[in-house]
């Protein structure tokens, strides 16, 4: 058992996350399966195919795109997840599998603020297939200070601009979408909803004119 960081549980299958009630530390513990890993890769497969079927559709920022296509294995899902909700790490725990076979819109609650927001459901794609995976899946296989340096080795790999003031850079997908949506003449009230911010002076804080350059080559 060593000190660990809050962890949503449902989420990383690799790490069970536990508080002691008298300390308030966090302790973690593996215990991910050959079960686990099977049930995970089939379903990050199937969000792969989806959003290779859909992604002139997604309209995701074009650096988004080049991290997507170029995480590990086990990255990819959770990764794909933050893109299309624009959810903090902690936030994709209000996310379950059996509402995402519902096709229902997912409600997000803001973890810093009272803001809630509906994100449209993913569109029907091979349902069947979809169908078939088991509920007791986890969203994440892996830990979020893997996922956390993952991330960075693949920004560094494709070389996405630097900004020096993105201090989590589970956020990078969030930092991208805004600065994009608002190169895209998106109204900064929609992209601040959009982020689950209460007030537009925040979401200008994750408006960088270095994600807005040189789309056209990528």
């Amino acid at each position: 058992m060593s000190p660990a960081r809050s962890a949503p549980r449902h989420l990383c299958s690799g790490e069970i996350v536990a508080q002691n009630h008298i300390t308030g530390i966090y302790t973690r513990r593996i215990n991910f399966n050959i079960l686990d890993m099977h049930r995970h890769r089939q379903l990050s497969g199937y969000y792969r195919q989806y959003y290779l079927r859909f992604k002139p559709l997604l309209g995701f920022s074009p650096y988004i795109n080049l991290i997507l296509e170029s995480l590990p294995d086990l990255c990819f899902l959770p990764c794909f997840l933050l893109s299309y909700t624009l959810c903090r790490v902690v936030e994709l725990d209000q996310i379950t599998l059996p509402e995402l076979k519902c096709h229902a819109s997912m409600i997000i609650k803001s973890s810093k603020s009272s803001h809630i927001r509906s994100v449209l459901p993913f569109s029907k794609f091979k349902d069947p297939q979809l169908q078939a995976v088991s509920n007791k899946t986890y969203l994440m296989a892996v830990s979020y200070d893997h996922l956390k340096q993952s991330i960075k080795k693949t920004k560094h790999f494709v070389k996405t601009p630097h900004v020096p003031n993105i201090l989590d850079v589970t956020h990078i997908f969030r930092h991208l979408q805004a600065s994009h949506l608002l190169s895209m003449e998106i109204p900064i009230d929609e992209i601040s909803y959009r982020l689950g911010h209460l007030l537009n002076k925040t979401t200008s804080q994750y408006i960088h004119k270095e994600f807005f350059t040189n789309f056209k080559k990528l």
